[in-house]
């Protein structure tokens, strides 16, 4: 009885322990020439303008730096932040974010392409809804200092609303899975290199 109460306490402790490392291995700031970005640890969203929750807490799950590499040249673009409901990971999580905070500016076709390249390496569908109506309707240029969050959330319909949110304007789509089939971009088979590198600090490599 004692050995047994032994292990069960060894047992919880090293995995509280463990969990204390993953959590304590999430990225929270980002330095940039001088300047800083950091990571809210939890955040909460609004989404019944989209017929979801009126009020949902996120965590930090993970994050990581956006880098291009072009030939000899390496280019930061964002830093991601990964969040899910509390308790869950980014495959179970019925409501998940990535909040994307830019350090350089990018032009409409830059955005879509990235995207859509991205989707396409993971054998998406990207001429055919719902991913032809999110990607048709990205139309909007990014500035150094602005946030964009992509957020996809289960409806209650049977399928999932997929949100994003630029400081100027909000596109939204509906689809089956298409939390997951979106959320590829970050975590399915990467597009180049500097999205494996993305991926790996995403998932704490």
């Amino acid at each position: 009885m004692l050995i047994t109460s032994l292990m069960r306490w060894f047992v919880i402790t090293l995995w509280v322990a463990s969990a204390s490392v993953v959590s304590a291995n999430i990225v929270r700031s980002f330095e940039f020439g001088g300047s800083t970005i950091r990571l809210d640890p939890e955040t909460s969203l609004n989404l019944e303008t989209w017929g979801g929750p009126k009020k949902i807490q996120l965590s930090l799950a993970g994050s990581g730096r956006r880098v291009k590499h072009i030939l000899f040249i390496s280019a930061d673009v964002y830093v991601a932040g990964s969040y899910v409901e509390k308790g869950e990971d980014v495959g179970t999580s019925p409501t998940k974010m990535m909040r994307l905070q830019f350090v350089r500016d990018l032009s409409e076709s830059q955005i879509s392409s990235a995207f859509q390249d991205a989707l396409k390496e993971n054998g998406l569908e990207v001429d055919v809804p719902p991913l032809s109506t999110v990607l048709r309707q990205m139309k909007f240029t990014l500035r150094k200092g602005d946030t964009v969050d992509v957020v996809a959330f289960a409806n209650g319909r049977g399928s999932d609303t997929l949100l994003i949110r630029s400081p100027d304007r909000a596109i939204s789509a509906e689809g089956v899975e298409l939390g997951n089939a979106f959320w590829k971009v970050w975590y399915g088979k990467p597009a180049d290199g500097g999205m494996e590198d993305l991926k790996k600090e995403l998932m704490g490599y």
